[in-house]
């Protein structure tokens, strides 16, 4: 992950982050951190959804990828916009996740909490947060001990995504960046929004599902190999 990379996810995606931060008291750095954290720093946005903290769709409507934890083809909430994203990110906080409201730059806060509602399955989210977040701020690193990075390696392929290599060629279907969902940061459909009421509707345009394609050319790059 190049600091330019990061730069540019946080001049991008700096805006929602603030209008997020003021819905809920948590600061833009532990947003950008966190949806740095999914996406490998925009590497691994499943295309077409502006979906930023990978939030599974519970209808079953949403564009479907493949759960890197579990191996499912899930489906996940699509966005127009990267602020509609964030409208609803801040009400699944509110809905699911009440502890991490109020968090201000307290990323252990935030992250404990999330974990402890189940919005993740790894068991180094905290630590992998609390570092992230301290590459991105210059803030020392908690909870990791006195050896810890100080900014966890979170390239795609590293951690929830696909390396952008695999995301096929340039004359294939247009695929952009490529995500294996993580199941690692999204743990079940059921548990992470519970029941269908906090599911968020879908925009009307449905997006192809690649992810037949997908598994056929990684297939032919390890045959090949």
């Amino acid at each position: 992950m190049s600091d330019n990379q990061r730069a540019r996810f946080v001049l991008q995606y700096g805006p929602v982050a603030d209008r997020v931060a003021a819905q809920t008291g948590i600061s833009r750095d532990v947003l950008l951190s966190q949806w740095g954290l999914e996406t490998g720093w925009g590497k691994s946005v499943i295309p077409g959804t502006n979906n930023l903290g990978n939030i599974k769709d519970s209808s079953g409507r949403g564009v479907r990828a493949r759960d890197n934890m579990t191996g499912s083809r899930d489906a996940y909430r699509a966005y127009a916009t990267p602020e509609a994203f964030g409208n609803d990110y801040a009400s699944l906080l509110a809905r699911r996740y009440p502890g991490a409201l109020g968090a201000g730059d307290d990323v252990m806060r935030f992250s404990s909490a999330l974990k402890a509602g189940g919005y993740a399955e790894d068991p180094r989210y905290v630590d992998k947060m609390a570092s992230i977040y301290g590459g991105l701020t210059g803030a020392p690193t908690a909870g990791l001990g006195a050896d810890a990075p100080t900014d966890y390696p979170i390239d795609a392929d590293a951690l929830y995504g696909i390396a952008p290599a695999a995301a096929g060629p340039a004359s294939g279907p247009k695929i952009g960046k490529i995500t294996t969902a993580p199941g690692a940061i999204s743990k079940s459909m059921a548990s992470q929004q519970t029941q269908g009421q906090d599911a968020a509707p879908t925009p009307a345009a449905q997006t192809p599902d690649y992810s037949a394609w997908i598994d056929n050319y990684i297939r032919s790059i390890v045959n090949n190999a």
